[in-house]
């Protein structure tokens, strides 16, 4: 008789990311610019060989959902695929859990997420059929990385089967999923000819910043646009938006729709473990307006704002050093001056208050 299989409970998983040592994945950018931002994403089906009337195979295209098209040497079959927001977040939860060497089941994804296991098939289906460009090949059986400098078409996921065992020595057969569609690289030699690889051209998303969605706290749509703050976020540069171009970025045709999100992540204060008595919350995102602000508005013109993921930077910067707690000052030190001299040019620039403040 098989027994029944012994399933993570999606505790059992956050506790798995909370005691990992990377708290933090690394996404490429394109992943707005080329999926999500045209909402639809054309692929090239995959070539399979299927039976025919006579028991001979015969080389057929089969699509995202299983479709078989009739193959032809001079077919430039080009498919279509929705990607939205579900997409993106399955492609954040499995970023996290491959950099953890997970193995488990859909169910278990579908669980963490609150989505129907069925659901989830068949998104992993799908991203395993669409493709980006990269500069880059990570070949995870031989833990090597090969450069591809005019960039190269991969399949966003990989799907892979592995053997495991649960408690008992119980034999399983279970899944593991790889990101192919990762952020672009820089390869480097420095003088004693050792090769270093610099990740490039990505945004930084944080367990907490996925706690955020999974406990309910944004909904699909705010999580989104909160992740697109991130991802065009420079603290170099002050890089200003208007409600038109941020529902262009976010694939949303009523303005009125955009600023509602708008309003609802500059306005949110967040707790977590690490708040305090005094320091009960926390800001999202900081939003800081042109002095000619309400005058445009009053022209009826559209004016652009310039927004700091407050609770995204600080957190990363915290996560830095495992010791420090994230509502309290850095220790000054050699590999955060630079990132410090960011923050104070950015808070005299702004006339901001301090981000661990109410505004």
């Amino acid at each position: 008789m098989t027994k029944v299989r012994k399933l993570k409970t999606p505790s059992e998983i956050r506790n798995l990311l909370e005691e990992s040592q990377m708290k933090f994945v690394m996404l490429n950018n394109r992943l707005f610019d080329d999926f999500y931002t045209l909402g639809k994403v054309e692929y090239v089906p995959q070539l399979t060989k299927e039976l025919n009337e006579i028991n001979e195979k015969v080389d057929h295209w089969i699509d995202h959902q299983g479709n078989l098209i009739a193959y032809s040497e001079d077919n430039q079959l080009k498919c279509t695929a929705n990607f939205d927001e579900r997409d993106f977040i399955i492609i954040i939860l499995l970023k996290f859990l491959s950099i953890n060497d997970f193995r488990g089941y859909s169910q278990e994804i579908a669980d963490y997420l609150g989505y129907s296991n069925k659901r989830i098939r068949e998104r992993l289906k799908k991203l395993c059929f669409l493709q980006g460009s990269v500069n880059n090949i990570f070949h995870h059986r031989e833990n090597e990385r090969i450069m591809h400098p005019e960039g190269i078409s991969v399949r966003m996921l990989n799907e892979e089967k592995v053997i495991g065992y649960e408690e008992g020595n119980i034999k399983r057969n279970y899944y593991k999923w790889h990101l192919n569609f990762d952020c672009d690289y820089k390869k480097e030699v420095d003088e004693n000819g050792e090769v270093a690889y610099t990740p490039i051209n990505f945004f930084k998303v944080t367990i907490y910043d996925l706690d955020l969605y999974t406990k309910g706290i944004l909904n699909e749509k705010e999580f989104i646009t909160y992740l697109y703050f991130i991802r065009s976020y420079n603290g170099q540069m002050d890089i200003w938006h208007s409600v038109e171009a941020l529902s262009q970025k976010l694939n949303i045709k009523d303005f009125r729709i955009t600023e509602k999100i708008i309003n609802r992540v500059t306005s949110l204060r967040v707790k977590d473990k690490f708040s305090s008595d005094e320091n009960e919350d926390f800001p999202l995102v900081h939003v800081d307006r042109p002095k000619n602000y309400e005058q445009k508005i009053r022209d009826r013109l559209q004016p652009s704002s310039y927004y700091k993921p407050i609770y995204n930077t600080q957190m990363c910067l915290r996560l830095n050093d495992e010791e420090s707690n994230p509502y309290e000052p850095t220790k000054e030190s050699e590999a955060n001056k630079e990132d410090k001299e960011d923050e104070l040019a950015w808070g005299a620039k702004t006339k901001a208050r301090n981000p661990f403040e109410a505004f």
